[in-house]
């Protein structure tokens, strides 16, 4: 039963529950939720963890109750029975029972809830992860609400963080982090929004209100404020944007008529030759 067990963390559907420099046996379970009536079409997803496997000393079972999104223990419950393993193991002091293989990268999954999935998105790729999300009606406004394996666990890298979020069909407004935004960006995330706002400044970013992540009726009134900057600096900046795509147009022109030019000399060779 533990060689099983082993197996399903090992190389089976339980990868996300491994902790490096310890052997782990688990089981997985996804099951529709019973009633006097009948079944229901919502789910129990459960795995229960051992470790260290050799000598057993935690015993975890995780079960999540209609979870959203992804549905099946191994990636529902899992990444939470990694996370408490990992931490008990480290709290409890308990010997690593085997090499951690260097050649195998582990990275620690960062937070990204409350984050437009944008932004969220980012940051993923950035730590060596993948992401994916169930959600078809995806806005700029988007903002992930939940994110399994959760942020701390250690994972293998590239492994996939299920992303739960607001859609377009939740009905569900969330005030996003708008931290990471342009002036610009926030314009237009407010306005797909459909709510009244107010932006004070023209520098970096200072604060907001509501605070991100709070569920919002759509009568608020958000404040976005930004550093103070005098008119010249704006200005200054503007034109070295200009300035940069200008140059860039003109690298672009240079370089054609660069190209041109041997292409007219190729055309005068060949002609040459035809004369003789």
């Amino acid at each position: 039963m533990k060689y099983m067990m082993k197996r399903v963390v090992d190389s089976g559907i339980g990868k996300l529950a491994q902790v490096p420099g310890y052997q782990v046996g688990g089981k997985s379970g996804t099951a529709n939720i019973a009633t006097p009536t009948g079944y229901l079409d919502a789910y129990n997803s459960s795995f229960v963890g051992v470790a260290p496997l050799n000598a057993p000393r935690l015993t975890v079972l995780v079960i999540v109750n209609n979870p959203k999104g992804a549905i099946l223990g191994s990636a529902v419950a899992a990444p939470v029975v990694q996370e408490i393993l990992s931490k008990s193991l480290n709290y409890m002091k308990i010997q690593k029972t085997e090499e951690v293989d260097e050649k195998e990268d582990f990275v620690s999954v960062p937070e990204v809830e409350g984050l437009l999935l944008e932004d969220a998105g980012k940051i993923l790729l950035k730590s060596g992860l993948r992401f994916n999300t169930n959600a078809e009606g995806v806005e700029n406004y988007s903002v992930v609400i939940n994110q399994s394996p959760s942020q701390g666990s250690y994972v293998i890298k590239n492994t996939i963080v299920d992303l739960a979020i607001n859609d377009k069909d939740s009905g569900i407004l969330i005030m996003p982090n708008l931290s990471r935004k342009s002036r610009k960006e926030v314009e237009s995330i407010l306005n797909s929004m459909n709510i009244e706002y107010n932006i004070k400044g023209n520098g970096d970013f200072i604060s907001q209100s509501p605070r991100a992540g709070k569920k919002l009726s759509g009568d608020e009134t958000v404040t976005i404020n930004y550093s103070k900057r005098d008119d010249e600096e704006v200005l200054n900046e503007e034109n070295s944007k200009i300035n940069n795509g200008v140059n860039a147009n003109n690298k672009n022109s240079t370089e054609e008529n660069s190209n041109n030019k041997k292409n007219s000399l190729i055309n005068k060779g060949n002609n040459v030759k035809k004369e003789k």
